[in-house]
């Protein structure tokens, strides 16, 4: 695999030309980034097959990270691992995780799900990456093992060489520029046979959720559980679903919806 790689700073259009066939992307620069990087995957004979778009975060922040930043501030991140805890927890007690494996955490917040990860057997290194300065913070203090790290940042505007098995988001997803564009980069993120969960109590098949976006004042992607499927097929992922309930909460929705859990799997190698 071929990798073609432009960077910009402006609103462009990239053409490539290849056995008469033209592939053209406009890319319309957004206020929230000052550089993009698009990265065109092609094969052997460089017929385009994937287009990605990586973009580097500027100076500022957007209403997302300045609402976790309060939040980190004010014991709502505390409150997100308890509200989250029981069913998050229900689910990764029901995998059945590689002997060796390396987890990333995407819109981690105080490093709930990472310190947990990092203490599970066969856990090489559990990374965290979340957009709130403040969250991250608060990770770093409260890290427990030498296998954890935290990052500053967005799943758009992360560089590494790392590839790693597992990937989880859980109510974070759905607050990117592009849903299409952050499952693109973790699909890329994955090793191939890799797994993505991701988990929201946010979807439109839960009516008592939809009115999140109205209460908080933030931009989010709402999506149906068939929705969600779609999107992560046309990542590239073989994709099923789970729906996991707490059947002693008082609130009626979380016992008869609960969270769901979107399951992608990137293909093996020798399936690709």
């Amino acid at each position: 695999m071929t990798y073609t790689s432009l960077h910009f700073k402006s609103t462009k259009t990239i053409t490539s030309v290849n056995s008469n066939k033209i592939i053209t992307l406009a890319v319309k620069k957004h206020p929230s980034y000052s550089n993009c990087m698009i990265t065109i995957h092609s094969n052997k004979d460089r017929t385009p097959e994937k287009v990605l778009i990586e973009c580097t975060l500027s100076v500022g922040m957007d209403k997302v990270s300045r609402m976790f930043d309060s939040w980190a501030n004010n014991g709502r991140s505390e409150l997100m691992e308890k509200e989250h805890g029981k069913n998050v927890k229900k689910f990764l007690d029901g995998i059945s995780w590689k002997d060796t494996f390396s987890f990333l955490d995407i819109g981690c917040g105080n490093g709930w799900v990472v310190r947990r990860m990092a203490q599970q057997n066969g856990c090489k290194i559990a990374i965290g990456i979340d957009k709130s300065k403040n969250m991250i913070k608060h990770a770093d203090k409260m890290m427990s093992t030498k296998n954890e790290k935290y990052i500053h940042g967005s799943i758009e505007s992360l560089v590494t060489r790392r590839r790693f098995d597992y990937a989880f988001a859980m109510e974070s997803i759905y607050y990117s520029d592009s849903t299409e564009i952050a499952l693109d980069k973790i699909f890329y993120l994955l090793k191939p046979g890799g797994k993505f969960f991701c988990g929201t109590d946010f979807y439109a098949d839960n009516k008592a959720t939809t009115g999140w976006p109205k209460m908080t004042g933030l931009k989010m992607h709402l999506y149906s559980k068939k929705e969600w499927r779609t999107l992560f097929r046309n990542a590239g992922f073989k994709t099923k679903t789970k729906q996991v309930r707490d059947m002693q909460d008082r609130k009626k929705w979380k016992r008869e919806f609960g969270t769901l859990f979107i399951i992608g799997k990137k293909p093996d190698a020798s399936t690709t």
